[in-house]
């Protein structure tokens, strides 16, 4: 998995506003959908990721892939597509303009160590949008919700409008996108989720983000798939990715 490091991830309890249950493979499926109220959809944050096609590095550094995550025509659309990676390296390269610097260190955290970085403001997102794509258009912002971040992170109210749903991603929080470290790395131990992946690159229902977060842990248990970290650290749920069009 990605993360170096886990500490304990503070249980979803199902109250406040994580607001419904999540079932854990094999207790039955779970509607974890993020809740709508009105005209208003509840979402935990927003990221700045690299858009499918160009989420590599051809440098190689750090943990980022030297070519984008695919499988056919198929790219990987989840969580783990650079996030924020184009601000930290202006930022680390002495770069980032002193605004945007100054946005960036009070809006965008995960002090929860989550592994899933926000911004909950969709304007001040919008501008790091625009900064990372002043020169080529390789980025793009989505919004993200689960159960359990909610219960960690709270959640905002965005109008429905700007928001498209994409798919869902089974994620261990703290560890990793089971898609990454599975069926785009290992695609031949997954023969039947090659063809279960939607045209975004992530599964089409929660339902079925349980059944494959189930086969996962049995190819783990078999030894054929790197071990993952204890779920009682770092639990692993379906997250609903969506595209946020900025107009």
């Amino acid at each position: 998995m990605l993360a170096q490091s886990i500490s304990p991830v503070a249980p979803c309890d199902g109250t406040g506003d994580c607001g419904i249950d999540i079932q854990s493979p094999g207790r039955g499926s779970a509607i974890v959908r993020s809740p709508q109220v009105g005209t208003f959809m509840k979402i935990c944050g927003f990221m700045l990721v690299r858009k499918p096609a160009n989420s590599y590095d051809p440098m190689g550094k750090g943990i980022w892939p030297r070519q984008a995550l695919r499988i056919g025509n198929i790219y990987y659309g989840g969580v783990s597509r650079m996030p924020w990676c184009d601000i930290n390296f202006d930022l680390y390269g002495g770069k980032l303009p002193g605004e945007l610097r100054n946005l960036y260190s009070a809006n965008v955290s995960d002090l929860q160590g989550s592994g899933f970085v926000f911004c909950r403001v969709l304007e001040i997102a919008g501008r790091f949008l625009e900064y990372c794509n002043r020169d080529q258009q390789k980025c793009e912002l989505i919004a993200v919700f689960s159960p359990r971040l909610a219960s960690m992170k709270g959640t905002i109210q965005i109008a429905k409008a700007p928001l498209e749903h994409q798919g869902w991603e089974p994620y261990q929080i703290g560890g990793g996108s089971l898609l990454v470290d599975g069926v785009f790395a290992e695609p031949y131990q997954f023969p039947t989720w090659q063809q279960k992946l939607n045209d975004n690159g992530l599964l089409t229902s929660a339902e079925e983000c349980l059944q494959y977060i189930s086969e996962y842990q049995h190819l783990v248990r078999a030894g054929l798939l790197e071990e993952i970290f204890p779920v009682e650290l770092c639990p692993i749920e379906p997250v609903e990715i969506l595209s946020v069009r900025m107009t």
